[in-house]
């Protein structure tokens, strides 16, 4: 502005004074350049307000496009942005003095002389220039997006009713196919007129290709399961954790008939918790079916070889959320949640429990393991003819042709899952290449572990049972003995008894009713019948046991031997009892003979004997007062 005002003054321009200091110079009085310079700067303001108006009208039409365009084929993206820089090449030809109506013929007759787009013509553009008419140049190419067409064709017309009627048909659980539901439309469109003329079944098949969104389709036609399927999976960072820090469990059948030791045949289940920072397989145990039983003394295991974990994420299944596992939980989802539910075994030890959602296998990391022992263990050839297939119709050849022995299964089990713990080349966040045995090693050397006390070890080893101590202190539990001599005081009464199911021959816990511990009762192991040593030490037993009787017995009573009856001669005389003094006598009346009894009795003599009886009774109760 100081500029400007030196060459007024200089060059004397005429000028108004409005107040003190400003200066009003009218637009006829100046130079040309200024004149020509001010009248474009307004032209440049009146277009930018004016595109800024247009902007914000065309906002919710723009925002369509740019959303069409996001979703077109490139073929129409590519005619978009030829149309583009065929408005651009007007707009030049129109810089360097061409007119308007001139430059866009020379440019349809170029795009038409090399076959873009079809052909061109001088109209077209006029219709392209009329759709981006005050738009900013950034939003022009979604706005010249061609139509949709196939082939040169114009895009087929459905009847809105038409279509939703073929969307309800095909968009079933029951999976119809695109030709049936057609011919359902056609149906349809007998008796709706305004639905013809309807297109060709190509033409429904590729709007339903197009028109119709793949989570709807999935959803619709296959489930809410397949649904969930599509979403992406979180993807837990387990770099910072530590051994034992999160642990997951879950349960396996394993496709493999196998003969129990009872005789019968069945596909039996491991049990397997799995340490998330390494993914080793911590601890299992296999049975016949997934029991609470089952997941505590495989949890046993784990916590008497590492240690107790602090997170775990279980199955919702009956098994882990029983009360002997998990009671005292309120966010079990399984049975009736009571106040005065007994404590779970997982509660006690202080394990934060997460529940994965039910049939949502990847919440569950060890559901990765269980896909490796279907295919490395089951598929052994150890186990040739007994192989069941992972489905009904995946039956090998030589299904059933005979049962894996018992030892033997868990023989091979054992083998495959150090196999799978020792494997190298593991390539989890903190395996690095090493395998899960090594990775756990190196973790578990840098934590600080939780151990279990002695009492927490025996009440997740054992499974529970009530039993009664017999006359001579045993307790007799799966055809089995167990005797101690601090059971003798508890004969005759009932008493829970803790034992591991598979080391029935070891000894047992032994709880009263009221959850107290008694003892360690050792299972008496019957002897050979010319086991001379063993009897001899049972005999020798006997004899200490008679001995310390004894002892204690003296110890308790401390006889004095010098007197015979040290006692009895020292109790008191018994002394009768008084005669007791009754409260309240009655009166005992004579018997009267029939004839007397039948004769009637006059009006005075009964008004006699009633006084007398008065007076009889108020004598005898004053007498007892």
């Amino acid at each position: 502005m100081r500029g400007v005002r030196k060459r007024a003054e200089r060059e004397a321009w005429p000028f108004t004074t409005e107040g003190k200091q400003a200066r009003r110079y009218p637009l006829e009085t100046l130079p040309e350049d200024v004149r020509a310079a001010i009248l474009a700067a307004r032209r440049e303001k009146s277009r930018r307000e004016r595109e800024a108006a247009a902007a914000k009208a065309e906002a919710p039409r723009i925002a369509a496009a740019w959303a069409e365009w996001a979703k077109a084929r490139p073929w129409r993206k590519e005619l978009a942005l030829v149309r583009v820089l065929a408005l651009a090449e007007v707009a030049a030809l129109r810089a360097d003095g061409l007119s308007l109506r001139k430059a866009q013929a020379r440019v349809a007759a170029r795009l038409k002389g090399e076959g873009v787009a079809g052909g061109c013509s001088r109209p077209a553009i006029q219709r392209w220039s009329k759709l981006v008419e005050d738009v900013p140049r950034p939003h022009w190419e979604p706005l010249l997006l061609p139509a949709e067409t196939r082939g040169g064709a114009v895009r087929a017309e459905i009847h809105p009713h038409a279509w939703l009627a073929f969307k309800n048909e095909w968009m079933r659980l029951e999976q119809p196919t695109t030709a049936q539901c057609y011919r359902v439309v056609i149906r349809l469109a007998d008796v709706n007129p305004d639905w013809h003329p309807l297109p060709s079944l190509d033409t429904f098949e590729r709007r339903r290709k197009t028109d119709i969104a793949q989570d709807a389709k999935v959803y619709a036609r296959e489930g809410k399961e397949a649904f969930m399927k599509l979403q992406p999976v979180t993807r837990r960072d387990v770099s910072g954790l530590d051994a034992l820090e999160q642990v997951s469990s879950d349960g396996h059948v394993f496709d493999v008939m196998v003969r129990y030791p009872d005789g019968s045949i069945g596909r039996p289940i491991i049990v397997g918790w799995q340490d998330r920072a390494s993914g080793k397989l911590l601890s299992w145990r296999i049975g016949k079916s997934e029991t609470a039983e089952l997941v505590r003394l495989s949890l046993a295991d784990m916590v008497r070889n590492y240690g107790v974990p602090v997170n775990a994420t279980l199955d919702n299944g009956r098994a882990y959320a029983s009360k002997s596992n998990t009671g005292g939980m309120p966010t079990r989802y399984r049975y009736k949640v009571k106040p005065d539910d007994p404590m779970g075994v997982m509660v006690r030890m202080g394990i934060n429990v997460n529940w994965a959602k039910p049939r949502n296998g990847r919440a569950k990391p060890i559901e990765r393991t269980w896909r490796d022992f279907a295919t490395d263990i089951s598929r052994r050839s150890e186990f040739a003819g007994a192989y069941t297939g992972s489905s009904p119709d995946a039956k090998p050849e030589n299904y059933g042709s005979r049962a894996v022995p018992w030892d033997e299964f868990l023989r091979v089990v054992e083998d495959g899952i150090a196999e799978h713990n020792a494997r190298p080349g593991r390539r989890g966040a903190n395996c690095n290449g090493r395998s899960f045995d090594e990775t756990f090693n190196d973790l578990y050397a840098r934590s600080v572990p939780r151990k279990a006390t002695v009492e927490q070890l025996r009440l997740l080893l054992l499974a529970a049972a009530p039993a009664k101590v017999s006359k001579t202190g045993h307790i007799h539990l799966f055809k089995n003995l167990y005797w101690h001599e601090d059971l003798c005081p508890l004969i005759g009464t009932k008493v829970d008894v803790r034992f591991d199911p598979n080391a029935l021959q070891s000894s047992v816990s032994v709880y009263r009713t009221d959850g107290a511990f008694v003892c360690e009762a050792p299972c008496l192991h019957p002897l050979g019948f010319y086991d001379q040593a063993a009897s001899r030490e049972h005999n020798r037993n006997l004899s200490a046991r008679r001995k310390a009787g004894a002892a204690l017995t003296a110890a308790e009573l401390a006889l004095d031997k010098s007197r015979p009856d040290p006692w009895a001669s020292t109790l008191p005389p018994i002394q009768p009892p008084a005669a007791p003094v009754a409260g309240v006598v009655r009166l005992v009346t004579p018997k009267r003979k029939a004839s007397e009894a039948a004769q009637p009795v006059p009006d005075n003599a009964v008004s006699e004997i009633d006084d007398l009886m008065r007076r009889s009774l108020k004598s005898l109760w004053a007498e007892s007062i």
